[in-house]
């Protein structure tokens, strides 16, 4: 997303791990936007060109505003089916009730939500891609067959063992109930023996595997400090049992 332009926005920099950007707009101010609002077009200013053409925003507004919906108008994806209730099929197939039908006029509803789930995985293949390259791999070969069976069984067999031997809790901070992670103390591609092994696995909170034992950036390698405290958490409970 660093370096993209949305209209006048163009991408600095990201907010912490939420989905939200530092854009320096053209005119120089600097604003925070959603990911979702720069993908779909909602947003592509500071707000300085509905300042610079307020009469003909004004105008679009009214324009929208007593615009009559009838069938087979488009919008992004969506065709409109009927209009009361207002019912448009996506180009997906799905058909959709629109409660709001000014969502559509100002482009919040474009599709079903297709949309946004093919923007999110175009997302992902291109930081798998660069991932890969980083790592000398060919970006543009998928993950091996292989690999992905044995991603798939551990998250079936394993990971469920992993987190019930910790009590469901995360071992750091002693979180319950919240969305927890297992953990590779060592990375699942630095060592493939290692994969499996329940004392090189731990139950982490997601906050915890992101933020301390991957430093904010799950491509990391774990937190050597962070490492060593694991691992004697691990040795001490296997001891137990």
């Amino acid at each position: 997303m660093i370096g993209k332009k949305f209209g006048e926005l163009t991408v600095k920099e990201r907010v912490g791990q939420l989905k939200q950007w530092v854009c320096e707009c053209s005119c120089g101010n600097e604003k925070v936007v959603k990911e979702c609002k720069l993908l779909n077009g909602h947003t592509s200013s500071c707000g300085c060109q509905r300042s610079k053409h307020p009469q003909r925003y004004m105008l679009d507004a009214a324009i929208n505003a007593n615009r009559k919906l009838s069938k087979g108008l488009r919008f992004g994806r969506l065709v409109v089916l009927s209009t009361y209730p207002t019912v448009a099929k996506c180009d997906c197939g799905n058909e959709v009730e629109i409660t709001r039908t000014t969502s559509l006029y100002n482009g919040d509803v474009k599709s079903c939500g297709c949309l946004n789930r093919d923007n999110a995985r175009e997302k992902q293949l291109k930081l798998t891609a660069e991932h890969r390259a980083k790592k000398g791999f060919d970006p543009d070969t998928p993950m091996a067959p292989a690999n992905d069976a044995e991603r798939n069984r551990f998250k079936k067999t394993v990971a469920p063992l992993i987190m019930e031997r910790d009590d469901y809790t995360c071992v750091l901070c002693n979180e319950r109930g919240v969305i927890l992670h297992v953990h590779h103390i060592v990375r699942w591609s630095d060592d493939a023996t290692l994969r499996f092994e329940q004392s090189n696995l731990v139950t982490l909170c997601k906050t915890c595997h992101i933020q301390k034992a991957h430093d904010g950036n799950v491509h990391k390698s774990c937190n050597k400090d962070i490492a060593r405290i694991l691992a004697d958490i691990v040795a001490k409970r296997m001891d137990l049992q």
